[in-house]
Protein backbone atom coordinates (compact mmCIF):
# COMPACT_ATOMS: atom_id res chain seq x y z
CA UNK A 1 0.00 0.00 0.00
CA UNK A 2 1.27 3.44 -0.89
CA UNK A 3 0.64 6.32 1.46
CA UNK A 4 0.95 10.02 0.73
CA UNK A 5 1.99 12.22 3.62
CA UNK A 6 2.16 15.97 3.95
CA UNK A 7 3.87 17.51 6.99
CA UNK A 8 3.97 14.02 8.55
CA UNK A 9 0.17 13.57 8.26
CA UNK A 10 -1.37 10.82 6.11
CA UNK A 11 -3.52 12.39 3.42
CA UNK A 12 -4.13 9.51 1.04
CA UNK A 13 -3.48 5.85 0.31
CA UNK A 14 -3.73 3.58 -2.71
CA UNK A 15 -2.84 0.05 -3.78
CA UNK A 16 -0.87 1.34 -6.76
CA UNK A 17 2.13 3.63 -6.70
CA UNK A 18 1.35 7.35 -6.84
CA UNK A 19 2.85 9.03 -9.86
CA UNK A 20 3.65 12.74 -9.90
CA UNK A 21 1.38 14.70 -12.20
CA UNK A 22 1.00 18.43 -12.77
CA UNK A 23 -0.12 20.00 -9.48
CA UNK A 24 -0.26 16.73 -7.50
CA UNK A 25 -0.05 12.97 -7.36
CA UNK A 26 -2.19 10.29 -9.03
CA UNK A 27 -2.66 6.56 -8.45
CA UNK A 28 -5.27 4.90 -10.67
CA UNK A 29 -8.35 7.06 -10.15
CA UNK A 30 -7.09 8.51 -6.86
CA UNK A 31 -5.76 12.06 -7.20
CA UNK A 32 -4.18 14.31 -4.58
CA UNK A 33 -3.98 18.01 -5.45
CA UNK A 34 -0.71 18.89 -3.73
CA UNK A 35 2.91 18.91 -4.76
CA UNK A 36 4.12 19.12 -1.13
CA UNK A 37 3.65 15.42 -0.45
CA UNK A 38 6.02 12.56 0.11
CA UNK A 39 5.24 8.98 -0.84
CA UNK A 40 5.87 6.04 1.44
CA UNK A 41 5.37 2.32 0.81
CA UNK A 42 3.92 0.24 3.64
CA UNK A 43 4.44 -3.52 3.10
CA UNK A 44 1.33 -5.64 3.39
CA UNK A 45 1.19 -9.20 4.73
CA UNK A 46 3.23 -11.50 2.48
CA UNK A 47 5.28 -8.67 0.97
CA UNK A 48 8.67 -7.25 1.81
CA UNK A 49 9.80 -3.61 1.71
CA UNK A 50 10.02 -3.66 -2.10
CA UNK A 51 6.30 -4.37 -2.48
CA UNK A 52 6.94 -7.67 -4.23
CA UNK A 53 5.50 -10.90 -2.88
CA UNK A 54 7.92 -12.33 -0.35
CA UNK A 55 8.09 -15.67 -2.21
CA UNK A 56 9.27 -14.05 -5.45
CA UNK A 57 12.29 -12.53 -3.72
CA UNK A 58 12.99 -15.25 -1.17
CA UNK A 59 11.98 -18.52 -2.88
CA UNK A 60 12.20 -21.09 -0.10
CA UNK A 61 15.25 -19.27 1.40
CA UNK A 62 17.28 -22.42 0.75
CA UNK A 63 20.64 -22.87 2.39
CA UNK A 64 23.56 -22.56 -0.02
CA UNK A 65 25.07 -25.79 -1.22
CA UNK A 66 28.28 -26.81 -2.89
CA UNK A 67 31.96 -26.64 -1.99
CA UNK A 68 33.01 -23.30 -0.60
CA UNK A 69 29.45 -22.12 0.06
CA UNK A 70 28.43 -20.72 3.46
CA UNK A 71 25.39 -18.81 4.65
CA UNK A 72 25.72 -15.05 5.03
CA UNK A 73 25.65 -15.32 8.83
CA UNK A 74 28.30 -18.06 8.77
CA UNK A 75 30.46 -15.82 6.59
CA UNK A 76 30.06 -12.89 8.96
CA UNK A 77 30.91 -15.18 11.90
CA UNK A 78 34.31 -15.81 10.28
CA UNK A 79 35.22 -12.26 11.39
CA UNK A 80 35.79 -11.21 14.98
CA UNK A 81 33.43 -8.65 16.48
CA UNK A 82 36.07 -5.86 16.30
CA UNK A 83 36.71 -6.76 12.65
CA UNK A 84 32.99 -6.60 11.80
CA UNK A 85 32.70 -3.25 13.59
CA UNK A 86 35.69 -1.90 11.65
CA UNK A 87 34.27 -3.17 8.35
CA UNK A 88 30.95 -1.41 8.91
CA UNK A 89 32.81 1.71 10.05
CA UNK A 90 34.58 1.74 6.68
CA UNK A 91 31.22 1.66 4.94
CA UNK A 92 29.83 4.38 7.21
CA UNK A 93 32.90 6.52 6.46
CA UNK A 94 32.04 6.30 2.75
CA UNK A 95 34.54 3.69 1.57
CA UNK A 96 33.10 2.81 -1.87
CA UNK A 97 34.47 -0.74 -1.93
CA UNK A 98 32.96 -1.64 1.44
CA UNK A 99 29.73 0.16 0.59
CA UNK A 100 29.36 -1.99 -2.52
CA UNK A 101 30.52 -5.23 -0.89
CA UNK A 102 28.25 -4.87 2.15
CA UNK A 103 25.28 -3.84 0.03
CA UNK A 104 25.47 -7.29 -1.55
CA UNK A 105 26.04 -9.17 1.73
CA UNK A 106 23.27 -7.28 3.52
CA UNK A 107 20.73 -7.64 0.71
CA UNK A 108 17.88 -9.83 2.02
CA UNK A 109 17.92 -11.80 -1.24
CA UNK A 110 21.50 -12.94 -0.58
CA UNK A 111 21.34 -16.37 1.05
CA UNK A 112 24.89 -17.58 0.62
CA UNK A 113 28.49 -16.62 0.02
CA UNK A 114 30.74 -18.47 -2.42
CA UNK A 115 34.16 -18.37 -0.77
CA UNK A 116 35.86 -19.18 -4.06
CA UNK A 117 34.26 -16.32 -5.98
CA UNK A 118 36.73 -13.63 -7.05
CA UNK A 119 34.55 -10.81 -5.69
CA UNK A 120 34.44 -12.53 -2.28
CA UNK A 121 38.20 -13.07 -2.30
CA UNK A 122 39.01 -9.52 -3.41
CA UNK A 123 36.65 -8.05 -0.79
CA UNK A 124 38.28 -10.03 2.01
CA UNK A 125 41.80 -9.28 0.75
CA UNK A 126 40.92 -5.57 0.51
CA UNK A 127 40.45 -5.58 4.29
CA UNK A 128 44.10 -6.52 4.94
CA UNK A 129 45.26 -2.94 4.45
CA UNK A 130 42.12 -1.36 5.87
CA UNK A 131 41.27 -3.11 9.17
CA UNK A 132 43.77 -2.97 12.03
CA UNK A 133 45.05 -6.43 12.91
CA UNK A 134 43.42 -8.08 9.88
CA UNK A 135 46.38 -9.92 8.36
CA UNK A 136 46.80 -12.09 5.28
CA UNK A 137 46.62 -15.06 7.64
CA UNK A 138 43.24 -13.84 8.94
CA UNK A 139 42.04 -13.30 5.38
CA UNK A 140 42.99 -16.90 4.50
CA UNK A 141 41.08 -18.16 7.55
CA UNK A 142 37.98 -16.24 6.50
CA UNK A 143 38.23 -17.54 2.94
CA UNK A 144 38.38 -21.11 4.29
CA UNK A 145 35.13 -20.46 6.16
CA UNK A 146 36.69 -20.79 9.59
CA UNK A 147 34.25 -19.31 12.07
CA UNK A 148 35.57 -17.60 15.18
Amino acid sequence: MYILKMNGEKIGEAAERFEPVQHGWKSGVYMVQSVDCIQEYVPQEGEDETGLPFESIHPDKEEPTGPGMVTVIEFKMCFTSPERIAIYALRDAGDPVMTDWLSILDDPRCTGVDLGLESTRSGVEYLVDKVAGFTESRANSVLKGEMI
